[in-house]
């Protein structure tokens, strides 16, 4: 049986009642090539007084086939749009999952940017103290020296008692 054929059989046989009766509304072609083929298939018994006709047993049995037929392929259509589903759902959480992975190693990016500012601008204050530091420490280490060196000087030539120079060497390091 060709595609056309089986499509044409398929319409006709949906037309069957309950007890498995056919009655063409309106004869036309594809009523005659439908009883053509039914009567050569030996699917159809001439049609009784009101123009039934009357499936045979192997016309019931084929008429079961393309009904199980039919309802095998709505299942497969079926299961077809589900796997579709599934798949647009599956794309749809992959890129989800790529735009959110993007947005964290942005963010990652930026975090790490952030410290390696805030860590040279640590730096940059610390070396600006350890500068600061070594010359004020360079200050009190001259000027020590210098009125050490004039405490000195001032004791060597001239008669200073005892008493002013402890008072001038505790001003210079207390």
């Amino acid at each position: 049986m060709t595609a056309a054929e089986e499509n044409l059989f398929r319409r006709r046989l949906s037309q069957c009642d309950a007890r498995n009766r056919f009655t063409p509304s309106i004869p036309s072609e594809d009523v005659r090539a439908f009883e053509a083929l039914a009567f050569e298939l030996h699917y159809i018994q001439q049609a009784n007084a009101q123009g039934a006709y009357m499936l045979t047993d192997a016309g019931v049995a084929a008429r079961r086939t393309l009904i199980m037929q039919d309802e095998q392929r709505a299942r497969e259509e079926a299961l077809q749009a589900q796997v579709e589903s599934f798949r647009q759902q599956l794309i749809q959480v992959q890129r989800q999952s790529a735009d959110a992975l993007e947005r964290a190693s942005q963010e990652l990016a930026e975090y790490k940017a952030q410290q390696q500012a805030y860590h040279a601008l640590q730096e940059q204050s610390h070396a600006e103290t350890r500068r600061k530091d070594l010359r004020q420490g360079w200050i009190q280490f001259s000027v020590s020296i210098f009125f050490t060196v004039i405490a000195v000087v001032l004791g060597a030539y001239l008669d200073f008692d005892q008493a002013l120079l402890e008072t001038i060497f505790q001003l210079l390091h207390g």
